[in-house]
């Protein structure tokens, strides 16, 4: 009798024998690829964990921010006198010198009452002379008792308000004439010219700023950090410091510096951001900034 026969799955069935009559056993490659594949998967998985791990562990030790300002120190310049302006000799973003002139105000005013005060001096020396003079001839007179003390007095007490006069005019000479040198508005130190609107001609009032002045000498930068990092900054440690600007294209432009920290981080902070200060005296002004 004959049995039925079974149908047999392809994992089931036999190879054929080869030509010595030795059959190959059946090789599963659906389960070698999975285990290829979940290799793979494990490597990238981990890869990818000491990657993070790595870049993490290089932002903690060299913390960095977007959160910056540059800055520098600006001055009003105001005028230690009042009047008009006769010249004005620089323009709006314009770099200066120390020493340079920067405006000048109509001296005229001040000339006339130096002019005025010296005349005083001058009429003031000759009535000292006279009364000194007076005091000569009375002096040996009064032993004699041709003129009386009261008069003798009278000659001294003269001549001592007369000097006294004369102190305080040479005071208000001394005063015209620093007046007339304020006439000449000069740069208290080297930089850059920002905020001019006005022009010559204008009236201009004592302590009043006409226009302000950088100080390109000397930048700072304040930048924010998380409260975490600023443990792994020490004093004198090197920041570098990216400087982006727009030229008149409109195109953005990049610049780096370097610098060290001189000062001093502190180690207790009770704010959630701390904030660190650089300055330099390394950093030069860049045009635009």
């Amino acid at each position: 009798m004959h049995q039925p026969a079974t149908p047999l799955n392809k994992q089931d069935a036999v190879t054929p024998p080869d030509d010595h009559g030795i059959g190959v056993q059946p090789i599963n490659r659906q389960s070698g690829s999975d285990f290829v594949r979940k290799i793979v998967s494990l490597i990238i998985v981990a890869s990818a964990v000491i990657i993070t791990l790595y870049v993490w562990g290089i932002i903690e030790r060299h913390p960095r921010t977007d959160d910056a300002t540059a800055r520098a120190n600006v001055v009003g310049i105001a005028p230690r006198v009042a009047g008009q302006i006769l010249k004005l000799n620089v323009q709006d973003n314009q770099q200066v010198k120390k020493g340079d002139v920067l405006f000048e105000i109509d001296p005229e005013d001040y000339r006339l009452v130096l002019e005025k005060a010296k005349a005083e001096l001058a009429a003031l020396d000759r009535q000292i002379e006279q009364a000194r003079s007076t005091l000569q001839r009375l002096e040996p007179l009064l032993p004699k008792h041709f003129t009386t003390a009261e008069n003798v007095d009278e000659a001294r007490t003269k001549v001592t308000t007369l000097e006294a006069q004369r102190e305080g005019v040479v005071a208000t000479i001394n005063l015209e004439e620093l007046h007339l040198s304020y006439c000449k508005v000069i740069a208290p130190f080297s930089g850059r010219v920002i905020n001019l609107n006005i022009s010559a001609g204008a009236h201009v009032t004592t302590g009043v700023p006409v226009f302000s002045l950088l100080d390109t000498s000397k930048w700072y930068v304040i930048a924010n950090f998380r409260e975490a990092e600023v443990q792994h900054m020490a004093p004198g440690s090197e920041a570098i410091v990216y400087l982006s600007n727009a030229n008149s294209t409109g195109s953005a432009s990049r610049k780096g510096f370097r610098f060290a920290s001189k000062s001093k981080i502190p180690t207790r902070i009770s704010s959630a951001w701390a904030r660190q200060r650089w300055r330099s005296s390394k950093v030069r002004h860049r045009n635009n900034l």
